[in-house]
């Protein structure tokens, strides 16, 4: 059963979903000066890399894909900055 209903009733309504079992991924969070150009692709990835550190992941094969989401308008301290969020892939 899930939430009641029962497993295959569950399936059958799309109320069902697999758990994905991929690997712990990195994901940062980056900021810049409000109107600022995005982070440089070589900052994120050094920001990607530094995280599968602290994640006691082994080291990136080749270069690190990864997916950039923003700006989003922030403020920290009074000061007006945009954050992209990245996550490798």
């Amino acid at each position: 059963m899930t939430r009641g209903v029962p497993l295959e009733k569950g399936r059958g309504s799309g109320n069902c979903h697999p758990v994905s079992h991929l690997g712990s991924r990195a994901l940062v969070v980056l900021r810049v000066p409000r109107g600022a150009s995005a982070p440089p692709p070589a900052r994120i990835r050094a920001a990607i890399a530094a995280d599968r550190e602290r994640l006691r992941l082994p080291p990136a094969d080749g270069d690190i894909e990864y997916r950039l989401a923003g700006p989003y308008a922030v403020e920290v301290d009074g000061q007006g900055l945009d954050e992209y969020v990245a996550w490798e892939i």
